[in-house]
């Protein structure tokens, strides 16, 4: 296969030959976002209509995944792309990601930095792969149990807890900072975070009003309809929709095989390509908007609304220019065989380093390498080593 090269111009130019009628379609994109708010109403209806807990394991995955794919909706109106007018984006974004109880604001602009600087090993925003220093700070930082298996080799390593990854991960930016011990540096909730400009302030505290507004309106729920109504209904499927956009974009982001750059071979068109599409099979991928199938093309050209990703993957693998040694679409096709994947991923893919001789990295698992680099830990406090060799 020969290495064709992917640059600024080879962007550009699939960019400037791409059709017309790829651009945002707001009655679409309208139909899309009615679409899964009415998914969601339905199931939720016919859930309390049947009240028989018997049925409850089938709605809360059936509703997680329609509220994940609500975020799909949020998702193209923070990359600008489900309107051409900038209000209509805000608006409907606030709408679907105060569904989902994610900020939208603050998330759209944490998410571009990742789009900006994806495959960068110091600079992405999210899925960053961890570093052996990474290891240094966590073997000398105090933690209790519960941070510990919350943090420690990432959150999907410690087997548990990660249905509250995104949470975690909205409250602290556990990837640059909370290993560090900068517990709310890089936080989704306050204009002090360093995410944001004085000029996102506005837009943020917006997001912030509307997010604490939603969740007084899920005390008010709890109020009129009892807790465990509202845990049935709303709270477990939330929590499962978390995880899914954690894990499937967690395997967007992580393989063995997924190219990262350090900061000084890093170039951001090439780069573009590290992520992976998986095939999730096809109610899943179309129930999911082809976030999961077409990743790769939505991470190289974000501007492109949902409903075209399908048939922007084909229109990029048609080109002259695409550069088919870069594309990554994982064999395992179907959504068990993915998500069974994802625990080969997990234990595999645990580190990055520096390569002299290359300047594309993967990912290791060399677990004695990274216990050789932990420090002692003083009496009375977490045993990270002997935790990782329970990991292993």
């Amino acid at each position: 296969m020969s290495a064709k090269p992917f640059g600024k111009k080879e962007y550009k130019q699939i960019l400037a030959d791409m059709p017309e009628e790829f651009q945002p379609n707001l009655v679409l994109s309208i139909f899309w976002f009615l679409f899964d708010l009415s998914v969601i109403l339905f199931l939720g209806g016919v859930y309390i209509w049947l009240d028989n807990l018997y049925y409850a394991p089938i709605y809360w995955l059936l509703q997680g995944s329609a509220l994940w794919a609500m975020f799909m909706i949020g998702h193209d109106c923070g990359h600008g792309s489900f309107a051409k007018k900038k209000w209509i984006n805000k608006l409907f974004g606030e709408i679907s990601h105060g569904i989902i109880a994610i900020p939208f604001t603050p998330w759209a602009i944490s998410h571009k930095k990742h789009h900006e600087y994806n495959g960068n090993v110091q600079k992405d925003e999210s899925w960053v792969p961890y570093t052996l220093d990474h290891y240094k700070y966590l073997g000398d930082f105090s933690r209790k149990s519960l941070f510990h298996k919350v943090f420690f080799l990432s959150i999907f390593i410690s087997k548990k807890l990660w249905l509250f990854v995104m949470p975690i991960y909205l409250t602290f930016n556990s990837a640059h900072y909370w290993c560090r011990g900068e517990f709310f540096k890089g936080t989704h909730f306050s204009t002090k975070s360093v995410l944001f400009k004085k000029e996102d302030y506005r837009d943020v505290i917006i997001s912030i009003v509307t997010y604490v507004t939603f969740i007084a309106f899920c005390f008010w729920a709890i109020y009129q309809f009892g807790f465990i109504s509202f845990i049935s209904i709303y709270f477990i499927p939330l929590t499962i929709a978390h995880a899914l956009l954690a894990g499937v974009t967690y395997l967007h982001h992580t393989d063995v095989k997924t190219p990262y750059y350090y900061d000084e071979d890093w170039d951001k068109y090439s780069a573009g390509f590290s992520t992976v599409d998986r095939d999730y099979g096809f109610i899943f991928n179309v129930w999911w908007h082809h976030i999961t199938d077409c990743h790769v093309f939505h991470h190289l050209y974000y501007h492109i609304p949902h409903y075209r990703l399908k048939a922007g993957t084909a229109y990029l693998k048609a080109s002259p220019l695409f550069p088919e040694h870069l594309y990554m679409f994982h064999e395992d096709t179907g959504a068990l065989k993915t998500f069974r994947n994802f625990f080969h991923t997990r234990d595999n893919c645990l580190f990055v380093e520096k390569d002299p001789d290359n300047k594309i990295v993967y990912y290791k698992n060399d677990r004695e390498r990274i216990m050789a680099v932990m420090k002692p830990v003083p009496e009375g406090k977490s045993d990270n080593q002997n935790d990782l060799k329970k990991a292993s």
